[in-house]
């Protein structure tokens, strides 16, 4: 059985049609990695997962059960969380604050069972030195793993990643890098948007490009890089000017 179906997964702002007929299978602690150009509906896809919004038709099955219906909170509880591309902490609130949040309002946790399970979460994401620290203080990089830190704090078995490496350094990147790949070791099943391509292909065994709101192409990573229609579409590379085609 699939860790996550989805069946026909569409979605449409009038007459824009924003996600058309995504079918997508996810095994359970795989590493998917999900590009394409602005505009290709890579973050409405994470918000219909998510949950965030609903489609207007297709399916959506987690662990066997039917969520299409369900709401944010309740696929959260149910094991889904994700992260966003802008960093959206509470900045009144330190950073363990932050954290535990997530532990006790999307994991389900009471306070008391919380803390231990934060306490390893903030040195899992190498934040332990900061966690009373106000979370508006922090740099670039550590507001990147405190909202990584949050999406785990309700002990999610799919995390959906929205472009954490954009901002950052090569060396702030790699250092996300090896976060994820210990994440994922764990058991985690990540599906990650990114358009920092090369720190994407450190950790995914499978690439989606979307384009237009539709899959383009899914399969090993460095053969969709190679395929001439996601060069030409995602990279604005034409086949014809390199002797591809």
């Amino acid at each position: 059985m699939l860790h996550m179906q989805i069946k026909g997964l569409s979605k449409s702002f009038g007459a824009l049609r924003v996600a058309d007929r995504i079918d997508l299978g996810v095994r359970r602690g795989e590493a998917i990695g999900i590009i394409g150009p602005n505009g290709a509906g890579k973050t409405t896809f994470f918000n219909l997962v998510a949950g965030d919004m609903h489609g207007d038709t297709g399916t959506i099955m987690f662990k066997g059960a039917d969520v299409t219906g369900w709401n944010a909170r309740e696929r959260a509880r149910a094991g889904i969380a994700r992260t966003y591309q802008i960093p959206q902490p509470f900045h009144g609130m330190t950073v363990y604050e932050n954290v535990l949040v997530g532990a006790i309002f999307a994991g389900g946790r009471s306070q008391s069972r919380s803390r231990q399970h934060c306490e390893d979460i903030l040195h899992q994401t190498q934040l332990s030195e900061l966690a009373n620290n106000a979370a508006s203080s922090l740099t670039l990089l550590n507001r990147k793993r405190l909202e990584l830190a949050r999406a785990l704090g309700s002990s999610p078995e799919l995390l959906l990643l929205d472009e954490i490496a954009g901002g950052l350094t090569d060396a702030e990147c790699s250092d996300l890098v090896k976060t994820v790949l210990d994440i994922n070791a764990r058991g985690v099943t990540v599906i990650w948007i990114e358009h920092v391509v090369h720190a994407l292909l450190e950790v995914v065994s499978r690439l989606v490009v979307l384009n237009a709101g539709s899959v383009l192409r899914d399969g090993e990573p460095h053969q969709v890089m190679r395929s001439p229609d996601v060069r030409e579409i995602y990279l604005g590379v034409e086949p014809e000017a390199d002797g591809e085609g």
